[in-house]
């Protein structure tokens, strides 16, 4: 547990004690620290992906990507490795079903099933009065209401919180 922890060892205290007392007294210590989560590696991220008609090939990818990350994750950290994944998908400002969001979870597998779920579909409400008619063919992707709910709509917990973009186009920012 390196600097974390602090077991103290004095010569004088030690006197008249076995070293099954000072083993127990040691076992406490480390027992009470990995409670408290010393020595844990954990992390919130949050995958926001635009979930318009052009990125299946990227969602896809995604999922490949997902799995590399968690890997990837638990081959440096092992047992001390705490990841929660989320996901924010978003489409078009005037889609019908703008955003499927995903809570944090620590269930990778979740996570997965989510994301495999996914469907890259652009369905437009009626186009509003006075709209130029071109954006009834192609409303902007809502790349800003996705990173407000990216921060806001999913609970982070951990200290360390990341969010990774799956794009293939600029958004409406």
């Amino acid at each position: 547990l390196g600097s974390a922890l602090v077991v103290r060892c004095d010569a004088a205290a030690d006197r008249g004690r076995d070293l099954k007392e000072r083993d127990a007294e040691a076992s406490k210590a480390v027992t009470k620290a990995v409670r408290r989560g010393v020595g844990k590696v954990a992390i919130d991220l949050c995958f926001v992906i635009d979930a318009t008609s052009s990125m299946q090939p990227y969602i896809d990818e995604a999922k490949k990507s997902l799995k590399g990350i968690v890997r990837e994750f638990q081959k440096r950290y092992g047992e001390n490795a705490a990841l929660c994944l989320a996901v924010v998908a978003y489409r078009d400002i005037e889609d019908v079903k703008p955003r499927e969001i995903l809570d944090f979870t620590s269930d990778v597998e979740r996570c997965l099933r989510f994301i495999e779920g996914l469907r890259a579909v652009t369905t437009l409400r009626p186009k509003p009065e006075g709209c130029a008619t071109k954006w009834q063919e192609d409303w902007p992707e809502d790349l800003t209401g996705a990173l407000h709910d990216a921060a806001t709509g999913v609970s982070w917990r951990q200290p360390c919180r990341a969010a990774i973009v799956v794009a293939d186009g600029h958004g409406f920012i």
